[in-house]
């Protein structure tokens, strides 16, 4: 009988021990807060658990941070006027480095952007009028700043020199580029340069009222863009870019050059 009883004041006293700790405490990567029962902090991956719910795995990869019997802002300032408990981080396993918390810090990058812009020129008359824009990005940030990736950006209008010559006119750029992109909470400011292929290609020709053969050149050349983004959502934001092509395509007749200010809107995707 006293044996069964001990057994009974012991489950009972661990009970009261358990029900009087505080919660504690992951910080995610993305920024989200998660109070738990934390049951391992291994190397690779972590594991808590919701009371006495089932066992949950979280790479360590996307831990920030983390403590063990969290107090809250409140809680610590209950004590003695003036006087606060300072709150004792668990220490983070050798071999792992501690990860800066920020909603950024996602790895891939995705965007695409459509606008309009100058023209730019050609050899053999001058145009008027604007040229449309069209983009896309994808890109793998090494660190919450830097990150590289593939480019595709065209330009394209109607070319119209009358009854002389009329055509379609499309220049492309694709090719790696790096990109950089600094800031806190929702506002970055994004930078971008690269090198690559620039193909110009002249379709649905006339001359003089005669139809004449597609013709395409293509050369080296680079790209650069800067501008302003906002996120409002945690994975998608909105974007302000201008842009300008780098380069000439040309043959022994004719030359095209691209290089112009372009302004462009679109949608960016951190995940």
């Amino acid at each position: 009988m006293l044996k069964r009883l001990s057994v009974f004041l012991f489950f009972v006293l661990c009970s009261l021990c358990a029900y009087g700790q505080n919660p504690d405490l992951i910080v995610t990567v993305t920024g989200d807060s998660i109070r738990c029962n934390l049951v391992d902090a291994g190397v690779n991956e972590m594991q808590f658990r919701f009371g006495s719910g089932q066992v949950i795995s979280i790479k360590r990869s996307q831990v920030a941070s983390f403590e063990y019997n969290y107090k809250s802002e409140k809680s610590r300032n209950q004590g003695k006027p003036g006087k606060s408990e300072k709150p004792v981080k668990a220490p983070a396993d050798k071999g792992v480095r501690p990860v800066r918390m920020t909603p950024d810090h996602a790895r891939f990058y995705a965007a695409l952007s459509a606008g309009t812009g100058s023209f730019g020129s050609v050899s053999f008359g001058k145009t008027e009028g604007s040229a449309f824009l069209l983009g896309a990005d994808a890109a793998y940030f090494f660190k919450t700043w830097i990150g590289a990736g593939l480019k595709l950006n065209t330009i394209s209008g109607k070319v119209d020199f009358g009854e002389r010559l009329t055509y379609h006119d499309r220049v492309m750029f694709y090719g790696p580029a790096l990109h950089g992109c600094f800031g806190k909470n929702s506002v970055n400011v994004n930078v971008c340069a690269a090198i690559g292929g620039i193909n110009w290609k002249l379709s649905n020709q006339m001359r003089k009222g005669v139809s004449e053969d597609d013709k395409s050149l293509t050369t080296l050349g680079g790209f650069l863009s800067a501008g302003v983004s906002y996120r409002f959502t945690k994975n998608m934001g909105v974007g302000f870019n201008v842009q300008s092509m780098l380069g000439t395509a040309k043959d022994d007749v004719i030359h095209r050059n691209p290089a112009g200010i372009g302004c462009t809107l679109g949608l960016n995707f951190r995940f």
